[in-house]
């Protein structure tokens, strides 16, 4: 046997190990990122539903069908977005978060009514910002919403 035919197997041998090792590596990345982002998808998710649960224990506390809220749900789901979401995302969580302070302390205050919609159109503003956030993130060529309910915007619902 020849050198040319040791180089040869030997580099045919090496350009396989090469390539399968290129191909592992690859393949994994591409795994990591799917995990990566149904992982953000279930977070921005847990979220949501947080905010809509911890909103209506906020209205039930104002109109005094509460006596308090339990805000561990929504302190978790905004642990959660914080641990794997990106700095627009989780601005956007916090930003939902403040709006949320606000929310509870003009129920604490007893706002008026013009401040109870100006407090209430501030967690939907936030809100609308982190569906916006999330969507941009998980789908770069989504794009943004204006509303995220139904409602016309001048309604006057001064219970919601």
């Amino acid at each position: 046997m020849g050198w040319e035919t040791v180089i040869s197997t030997a580099a045919g041998v090496l350009a396989t190990l090469l390539g399968v090792a290129v191909g592992g590596w690859i393949s994994n990345r591409g795994q990591s990122r799917a995990w990566s982002r149904s992982v953000l998808a279930d977070a921005c998710a847990a979220l949501l539903q947080e905010q809509a649960t911890t909103y209506m224990a906020l209205v039930r506390w104002r109109s005094k069908e509460l006596e308090r809220v339990d805000w561990a749900g929504w302190n978790a789901a905004l642990a959660r977005v914080q641990l794997v979401g990106s700095p627009s995302i989780v601005e956007a969580a916090l930003g939902l978060d403040s709006a949320f302070w606000r929310f509870s302390a003009g129920i604490r205050e007893n706002v008026d009514e013009v401040g109870w919609r100006q407090l209430r159109d501030e967690v939907e503003k936030r809100r609308l910002a982190f569906v916006n956030a999330a969507r941009m993130q998980l789908s770069p060529s989504a794009a943004t919403l204006r509303r995220l309910v139904g409602k016309p915007e001048e309604t006057n619902q001064s219970t919601l």
